[in-house]
């Protein structure tokens, strides 16, 4: 991102340092994505948005991609949530027509330690 003057949105970054400028006048704000061959940006991640959970790295993207794939899921969020033997445990915040056990029997916990799956009717 380049911001050449003062004009336009500014940005404050809560509960973080913000990320240093480049000579040039460019700033990462840690989205990871691609561009395809016409041009097209694709925001895939955000470069922080990381759960350790047992000393694996979890893109809570990933799980979320698993989780769409599912008959039935409209929605998905995922998230950490502190845990004193793993650090934090991936939980998958569902929403749709599919119940917890039919994730759980589908092999949902594809990633170590354990992903535990929420059934909500809709996300706030």
């Amino acid at each position: 991102m380049r911001q050449p003057n003062a004009q336009g949105p500014t940005f404050e970054y809560i509960g973080a340092t913000p990320p240093p400028q480049t000579a040039d006048g460019f700033t990462s704000i840690g989205d990871l994505g691609s561009l395809d061959e016409d041009g097209y940006l694709y925001v895939a991640d955000r470069r922080d948005d990381l759960i350790v959970s047992g000393g694996l790295n979890v893109y809570p993207a990933e799980v979320e991609d698993v989780l769409l794939r599912f008959e039935g899921v409209r929605e998905v969020a995922v998230v950490g949530v502190p845990d004193e033997t793993w650090g934090h445990v991936v939980v998958g915040v569902v929403c749709g027509d599919v119940s917890p056990e039919a994730l759980d029997d589908s092999g949902f916990r594809w990633r170590p330690p354990a992903a535990v799956a929420v059934v909500l009717a809709s996300l706030p």
